[in-house]
């Protein structure tokens, strides 16, 4: 026989299978067979040899992953065979060679002339992992849950919603009630952040205050360090013995505003400028 060159991958994609439920379990590989002189061949029962290499190149043992036989009729060259109905002669075939090797290339001997370069497999062969979807990752369907379970699931979920809503209305009506304690005891409340100023309560420190209604607020003893009171309005407001400094008041209203020994943002006291802690009011 003449001197075979290196055939021409035709095509190499997965075998479809006619049962329903199966993984294709064979991959589906033909080429084109040719002589040192160009010529197809023509020949019944040739064998055929393919290996599966997790190397393009290596020819130790280590990196063979499969081997099979076949006996192929090769005519004008075309041949056509699938790979894993033959009969191996190294390891096993199954999808756990694709899984296991990020590479892979295929080695075909033909009457015991081995074509080269060696082809790699690429993306399709490798959906034989679809194989291991049935167990889903190796735990039956069953272990996510059935329809019944997954219902149950919901329907404490939407429970768990109602109950979150309950919750937060419960908590707007306690939001309320203190407001109105905060506003009777003399303080006002503070929506942005949720206290009493002013009456018994003091908290101001780097709070953010920004456009909330404090006219009239009594403060006394306050500490307001790095406050923001932008656009707040303060009309009417009697503060004293109390912090504002690094607090940022230059948009906050504070017509009518009465100051008593408070510090103000650029560390001066009101009552050395009429006050206030702005010469400008």
């Amino acid at each position: 026989m003449k001197k075979m060159k290196s055939p021409l991958l035709a095509s190499l994609l997965l075998t479809l299978s006619s049962l329903v439920f199966a993984v294709p379990s064979a991959i589906n590989y033909q080429g084109r067979l040719l002589d040192n002189n160009g010529v197809p061949v023509t020949q019944n029962g040739m064998a055929f040899t393919v290996g599966i290499w997790s190397d393009e190149t290596a020819t130790t043992i280590g990196f063979k992953e499969y081997e099979e036989t076949h006996s192929v009729n090769v005519n004008d060259g075309v041949y056509s065979f699938k790979i894993g109905n033959g009969s191996a002669t190294h390891g096993s075939w199954g999808s756990d060679i694709f899984t296991n090797n990020d590479s892979l290339w295929i080695e075909i001997t033909v009457s015991s002339e081995t074509l080269t370069p060696r082809q790699q497999i690429l993306s399709a062969p490798f959906t034989l992992q679809a194989e291991n979807s049935d167990t889903l990752d190796n735990n039956p369907a069953s272990y996510f849950g059935t329809a019944a379970q997954v219902s149950t699931l919901q329907g404490q979920t939407s429970s768990l919603q109602s109950s979150v809503i309950s919750l937060q209305n419960q908590i707007n009506s306690i939001n309320g009630l203190m407001e109105e304690i905060c506003t009777s005891g003399g303080g006002k409340w503070s929506q942005n952040n949720g206290f009493c100023v002013g009456g018994s309560t003091q908290q101001c420190t780097e709070q953010d205050f920004s456009y909330e209604d404090f006219g009239y607020l009594m403060l006394n003893g306050a500490n307001c360090k790095s406050a923001v009171f932008d656009g707040t309005n303060l009309k009417g407001a009697v503060i004293w013995n109390s912090d504002f400094y690094n607090a940022y008041m230059d948009t906050a209203i504070f017509t009518d505003s009465k100051w008593y020994n408070t510090i103000c943002p650029d560390g001066t006291n009101s009552d050395q400028i009429g006050n206030t802690c702005n010469p400008n009011w």
